[in-house]
């Protein structure tokens, strides 16, 4: 029941089904990766707290980046192209906008 902690994945192409997703997780550092996935959503944050996603490539994707969850806290897109997003972020519930960072 405890959260996923303290991951840190550099340099890296993900071929997947799949888009990311990240559920109740805390310092999660991506960074210099490839995300090549047939989900209409790239990446998903679910009550993730200090998520850093820094040079993310990707195909032509309907939503980059989904955050939900109240207890998301500071997230952050750091140097990513995200205009092949139809959309950059999209928001859950009871999520404040002010948790989410552009870089």
């Amino acid at each position: 029941e405890m959260s996923v902690k303290n991951i840190l994945i550099e340099n890296a192409v993900i071929v997947a089904n799949k888009g990311l997703l990240c559920i109740e997780a805390e310092n999660i550092s991506l960074k210099n990766i490839s995300l090549f996935t047939k989900e209409k959503t790239t990446m998903q944050v679910q009550n993730g707290r200090n998520i850093s996603l820094d040079e993310i490539r990707y195909r032509n994707s309907e939503v980059l980046l989904k955050i939900s969850g109240e207890r998301s806290q500071n997230v952050k897109l750091i140097n990513t192209d995200i205009s092949k997003a139809k959309k950059e972020v999209e928001f859950g519930q009871k999520v404040s906008k002010s948790i989410y960072r552009n870089h």
